[in-house]
């Protein structure tokens, strides 16, 4: 028997000052041509830095988003910079996920994630909490990994605002189905 393909993606995310997304499209364009990948004009308002993958699913339940819903509004978090300075690759599967970070470990991004963490433990996506975290944006999937990372000049902007996003795997779609401002 097979396991169907999830329909839908949660996540709770950081989207970047649209005043930035030029820039990181150039980063993508100045990539180094044997990490692979597309460079096509990509989709600008899919770049994000997630903080917590709440899973995959095959549909979503209406109670179990909304618990995540209810609980995220106690969050309480500073807004903070966040300056994302190197170009570097993770392991994947067939492709390698091509993505900027920060060298200082993005500090404001860890609190948030630490704050969020402590509250989503008590909903029913708590299995799907990650015990670590590293704040990337991902660029592309690349066919090959970098050989080593890449400093650039940062690409960075204010964070003031959280969102919890559902997304469409497959279908390039994202839904906002809450947003939070952080004090």
């Amino acid at each position: 028997m097979f396991e169907a393909a999830p329909t839908d993606r949660l996540f709770l995310g950081l989207f970047p000052d649209p005043v930035v997304l030029p820039r990181i499209q150039r980063v993508i364009h100045d990539l180094p041509r044997e990490v692979g990948g597309s460079r096509a004009q990509p989709r600008t308002d899919r770049f994000h830095v997630t903080v917590h993958h709440l899973g995959d699913h095959e549909g979503l339940e209406p109670a179990r988003v909304d618990a995540a819903m209810e609980v995220l509004g106690e969050v309480r978090a500073p807004a903070f910079e966040i300056a994302l300075d190197e170009v570097s690759s993770f392991r994947g599967g067939r492709k390698h996920p091509i993505v900027l970070v920060g060298r200082d470990g993005s500090p404001g991004a860890h609190a948030l994630w630490k704050a969020s963490r402590d509250v989503l433990v008590r909903t029913p996506f708590a299995r799907s909490l990650q015990r670590t975290y590293t704040p990337h944006l991902t660029l592309l999937y690349g066919d090959r990994m970098l050989a080593s990372p890449v400093v650039i000049e940062a690409v960075g902007w204010r964070v003031d605002r959280m969102a919890l996003v559902h997304s469409l795997p497959g279908r390039s779609e994202y839904r906002i189905l809450g947003s939070w401002p952080l004090a």
